[in-house]
């Protein structure tokens, strides 16, 4: 009931099971709000068999569902899932490098996945404000995402 009284355009929300995100997804589009959608990996990056393939599917299954979503952030400062403890995340030496490899092979897939399924939309990685040697990572890497 808030939506026009703040003028709230956008809506930015997680994905948790088609019911329920149908829901939210459903009431975003009565109000005329735009939506980022968020994909988070279903566990911790280190835990994936093989990350590139549990990736594209999470991210290919639910782009093809929400095929007029126009964008979608992939995991929520994935940095963290390879970052050395208290290192400042500011260069490459800040990071695991098997961890790193982890994360961005989870990224690739969801990156391919959202790409297959919706052309058009644009993919969004995040981090916070010190994990610029993550995203010097991901661009030496060629990572295909198009907002940070």
């Amino acid at each position: 009931k808030y939506i026009k009284e703040l003028n709230v355009g956008w809506l930015r929300f997680g994905f948790n099971s088609f019911s329920l995100t149908d829901s939210v997804y459903n009431k975003a589009k009565k109000n005329n709000l735009k939506i980022v959608l968020m994909i988070y990996p279903e566990k911790d990056f280190q835990e994936f068999s093989n990350p590139y393939q549990s990736g594209y599917d999470l991210a290919y299954q639910i782009a093809s569902h929400y095929m007029d979503i126009e964008y979608f952030q992939l995991a929520n400062e994935p940095a963290a899932g390879a970052i050395k403890p208290n290192w400042p995340g500011t260069d490459k030496e800040s990071f695991f490098e098997l961890k790193y490899q982890k994360v961005f092979v989870w990224l690739r897939g969801a990156t391919d996945g959202v790409k297959k399924a919706n052309p058009t939309a644009r993919r969004i990685i995040t981090g916070n404000w010190l994990n610029t040697g993550f995203f010097q990572m991901l661009n030496d890497d060629k990572l295909n995402y198009e907002i940070t």
